[in-house]
């Protein structure tokens, strides 16, 4: 089985690159990602800080449901 991944990542004015380069890395990786990617842009609000927990919990889902 693959593993399941998801990314958080803060950016001061773009996140793309970054979000490209771990995708990439993953897909290699042949890791299936779970969840849209969290993509945060100045400051992070509250908003954002929901939607990384939601993240890391759907993450964290995945992960027990293959370990069963």
């Amino acid at each position: 089985r693959s593993m399941p991944w998801g990314l958080v990542v803060h950016g001061n004015d773009d996140t793309s690159g970054a979000v490209r380069s771990v995708e990439k890395v993953a897909g290699a990786l042949k890791w299936d990602r779970v969840a849209p990617v969290v993509e945060i842009v100045a400051a992070p609000q509250p908003p954002d800080v929901s939607a990384a927990r939601d993240l890391g919990a759907t993450v964290a889902v995945v992960a027990l449901e293959r370990m069963a």
